[in-house]
């Protein structure tokens, strides 16, 4: 549980994909969900929080490439991160 703690801190906090802290066995186990939940998110959702916590971009730089509102950047942040947080969980 405390592993996924901090998958949750670095995942929502950061924007690196993977500490050189973790092993190889856990990165390749966390990257293969991480990339499992990224793709039940709707494509323009996945889009932006790729942008976002895997490219470094900031909310005005992804709206502008992507021709929408910083709102819109946040408020799809937002779903992302609540899908993840909810498939991150123990059940």
């Amino acid at each position: 549980q405390n592993i996924k703690r901090r998958v949750i801190s670095e995942l929502f906090d950061s924007n690196e994909y993977l500490n050189d802290g973790y092993d190889v066995f856990f990165s390749n186990e966390l990257k293969i969900k991480l990339d499992s939940i990224m793709q039940k998110l709707p494509s323009q959702c996945r889009e932006i929080f790729h942008l976002s916590r895997f490219k470094g971009m900031k909310h005005k730089e992804i709206a502008a490439k992507l021709n929408i509102s910083p709102k819109t950047v946040e408020t799809q942040i937002y779903r992302a991160l609540k899908v993840f947080k909810s498939n991150l969980q123990e059940k």
